[in-house]
């Protein structure tokens, strides 16, 4: 939970700087900000943070439900501990 909240956290700071930017003067010999690759970097991110807090939740109902189907979680435990960030 933590970590999802940290991911959702910088997000959010993302999304803050880049309308932050938006607002700001041009100038002239500085490298524009390119608004349409934010925005679309902005937009990944947060379908990714989305996806991980729904995976998350649906993997603490499947460990629930493990006695009553026979479902196999600990290979799939072992193959999460595998790649865990």
């Amino acid at each position: 939970r933590s970590k999802q909240a940290k991911l959702k956290s910088h997000v959010e700071a993302l999304e803050r700087f880049t309308a932050e930017a938006l607002t700001e003067p041009n100038i002239p010999f500085l490298r524009p900000l390119n608004a349409v690759s934010y925005n679309k970097l902005l937009g990944s991110f947060s379908k990714i943070s989305d996806l991980c807090l729904y995976v998350c939740e649906e993997l603490k109902n499947l460990s629930g439900a493990e006695s009553a189907v026979g479902f196999p979680w600990d290979s799939i435990t072992r193959d999460l501990v595998s790649i865990r960030i």
